[in-house]
């Protein structure tokens, strides 16, 4: 699949966010059994991610970059690329899912 930013995206479910230790946290896959480690952008994605499943909503890729962009200090260009290619990875490893949403933003 190809993404983009306007690719409408939401965590998948089987999935469970934690907070570790301040600015770090894990995924917990409940499915395939495993968890990952996430460091404080993979976390700062997914905790915007697990707000919208909570409200059965999903989001794109360009409203990720523009909450990045308020909450870090960052290039535009980089910041998309970015999360281009964090959402890539997530998609792959089903920690995200492609959503046809009338709900998201």
């Amino acid at each position: 699949m190809n993404l983009t930013l306007q690719t409408h995206i939401r965590l998948s479910e089987s999935q469970s966010l934690n907070k570790v230790d301040g600015n770090e946290g894990v995924i917990l896959d409940f499915q395939e059994k495993y968890f990952r480690g996430l460091n404080e952008t993979a976390l700062f994605i997914l905790e915007e991610l697990d707000k919208a499943r909570q409200e059965n909503r999903s989001l794109t890729g360009l409203s990720l970059v523009e909450e990045l962009l308020q909450a870090f200090e960052a290039e535009r260009d980089m910041v998309e690329k970015d999360v281009i290619e964090f959402l890539a990875a997530c998609l792959e490893r089903k920690i995200v899912e492609v959503v046809n949403d009338e709900k998201s933003l």
